[in-house]
């Protein structure tokens, strides 16, 4: 005997604002606003947006929780979070409790593994934002994601 499994997505609409996103700036925002209401920004979070290939939302989801200093989350989340809501692409976000924006040299090496990965599972890595108390960093804008 095997067991036979089922894999559902299950939905909680919550409203942020916006439908779609279009900018770095607005994407900034929405992670910023959905990470004060719905996480404790004393310690890192990661957070994923699935859009479609109009930037329509489909999902948002909290991947990690971690210490005041770091977090650990895995890239089959952010994967299986786009996969079950049908999003082509994802913006990723996480905030430094220091409040200081500039990537880590790990921040950056593990944005280059995991856009590889979406590659690989054809899915579009659009940008990961870093979000401070008051900047946010924009690993696309600064030039940070690989092509």
């Amino acid at each position: 005997m095997v067991d036979m499994v089922k894999v559902k997505l299950v939905k909680t609409s919550i409203d942020l604002g916006v439908d779609s996103v279009h900018t770095p700036e607005l994407v900034a925002k929405v992670m910023k606003d959905y990470m004060e209401e719905h996480c404790n920004t004393d310690r890192e979070n990661m957070v994923v947006l699935g859009v479609d290939i109009n930037f329509k939302i489909h999902a948002i989801h909290t991947l990690s929780i971690g210490d005041s200093r770091s977090m650990q989350f895995s890239m089959l989340e952010i994967f299986r979070v786009c996969l079950l809501s049908n999003s082509q692409g994802f913006f990723l976000a996480h905030n430094h409790p220091t409040g200081e924006v500039e990537p880590s040299d790990t921040d950056i090496e593990t944005t280059h593994v995991i856009q590889q990965g979406a590659k690989t599972m054809g899915l579009n890595m659009l940008d990961h934002i870093i979000i401070g108390d008051r900047e946010v960093y924009s690993m696309k804008v600064n030039g940070d994601l690989t092509d």
